[in-house]
């Protein structure tokens, strides 16, 4: 009896997804943690984005920012509505979980005076510059 064998039998296909099945499930968190490490610098990019803004924003309208900053006890909310009205942001901005930026969220905005030269200064950074915080529950801390 010559019987031409063609294809798997039922065991074979079992084990085969058995063994798929395996690695699946040990492959899981890896990608899952893989996948949050990338919204999480998909979101700080956005952050970046929106301070660069405000950056701009304020290296063309000093007076205005100093007067704001004075008046409100070294410290003042940039609204990011107000960088997308004068066209320094492209909105809407989606997030990594794909809801919009909300446009009242702040980019706080402080000074310090050194020698009688006003910096801007990152209250998370020890370089003076013209960056900012975003305040936004949603977005991460600085990395």
């Amino acid at each position: 009896m010559n019987k031409n064998k063609k294809g798997f039998t039922l065991v074979e296909m079992l084990a085969a997804i058995g063994i798929l099945l395996l690695i699946t499930i040990l492959t899981y968190p890896s990608f899952n943690k893989l996948n949050k490490k990338t919204e999480e610098k998909f979101d700080y990019s956005i952050k970046t984005i929106v301070e660069n803004a405000a950056k701009i924003y304020v290296d063309n309208n000093k007076e205005l920012i100093d007067e704001k900053i004075t008046s409100n006890n070294g410290k003042y909310c940039l609204p990011v509505a107000t960088l997308s009205s004068y066209d320094y942001l492209d909105t809407p901005i989606k997030k990594s979980d794909g809801e919009n930026l909300n446009l009242k969220s702040c980019v706080y905005i402080t000074k310090e005076n050194e020698d009688n030269n006003i910096k801007y200064r990152n209250q998370q950074s020890a370089y003076p510059s013209h960056s900012f915080r975003l305040k936004d529950s949603s977005l991460p801390p600085s990395l």
